[in-house]
């Protein structure tokens, strides 16, 4: 059974006349025949009664008769479903430094161009961003690092520097060596933070110890253990400047960057509007002032 036999059918029901239909299907009565011939051994049933030459609609008919146009009706709108993709989602996810202040005005942006496109975010650290982009649950991610994975289109889209911060008793000059700043109590990203990672190697590759003295997963808890002169945080530039009794230093000699990339599966299917917010998000990053 195809959309045809359902057409050609309904015609019949509404005429009950072979010729008639014919006519308005601008085909031979002898093709409207065989057409409902075919149908009706496929259904295995007789949807009308033939009586004197004349054929009239029964009850097994009536009955198919409304399947058939409601299913023709189903059928009419999922093919005009996807005519426009603009209210169809984007799913973003972002690591926790372009969630927390990057990222709303980017989409604040795009929406100017495609206001129904819903924007669904998740923000957490890298690492739980990119299984959720490997398992399907997102589109596309923007992140502090590179992918680190083949399944990933990678398009680089800023560098920021990062900084140690702390109260004045950690930072009485603007400069401060690793070798130093591995004797302060650290306090940093969870375990999966692009932001840790790089501060992990920046150590390791030196040859130098560390003490990560307070672990969180919320940037802004660290901020406050460090007012507080708990011990040393790093920030991205993008938090600078910084409010009330903090300092943000260099590093000597080992200055501490992140290379951010925005992220999504290859083969990714690229309707205009993906493609338009990418291309927002990269002018969006790329236009951030850096301090």
């Amino acid at each position: 059974m195809n959309q045809r036999q359902l057409e050609v059918f309904l015609i019949i029901a509404k005429t009950q006349n072979i010729k008639q239909a014919s006519e308005q299907l601008f085909i031979t009565p002898s093709a409207v025949s065989k057409t409902l011939g075919e149908l009706e051994k496929e259904v295995g049933l007789q949807v009308f009664d033939r009586i004197k030459g004349r054929l009239y609609l029964n009850e097994e008919g009536r009955l198919f008769a409304e399947k058939a146009s409601q299913l023709l009706e189903d059928l009419e709108r999922m093919t005009t479903l996807f005519t426009s993709t603009e209210e169809l989602p984007i799913r973003v996810g972002a690591s926790i430094t372009f969630g927390e202040s990057l990222l709303t005005p980017a989409i604040v942006n795009f929406k100017k161009q495609h206001p129904k496109t819903p924007i669904p975010v998740t923000i957490g650290n890298v690492g739980v961003i990119r299984e959720k982009l490997l398992a399907n649950e997102l589109d596309l991610a923007i992140i502090e690092g590179p992918a680190f994975h083949e399944a990933f289109i990678s398009v680089p889209i800023s560098t920021f520097n990062i900084y140690p911060v702390g109260v004045e008793k950690y930072f009485p000059k603007k400069t401060i060596s690793l070798e130093k700043l591995s004797t302060y109590p650290l306090l940093v990203r969870e375990t999966g933070s692009s932001l840790r990672k790089a501060i992990e190697e920046a150590f390791v590759s030196s040859g130098l110890g560390f003490n990560f003295h307070w672990e969180s997963r919320s940037t802004e808890s660290l901020i406050l253990a460090c007012e507080a002169g708990l011990g040393v945080t790093f920030l991205p530039e993008t938090y600078l400047p910084l409010k009330k009794n903090l300092t943000a230093v260099k590093i000597k000699q080992h200055p501490l960057k992140s290379h951010n990339h925005l992220i999504y599966l290859k083969n990714k299917s690229q309707r205009k509007e993906f493609q338009d917010f990418i291309t927002v998000m990269k002018n969006s990053f790329a236009n951030t002032k850096n301090p």
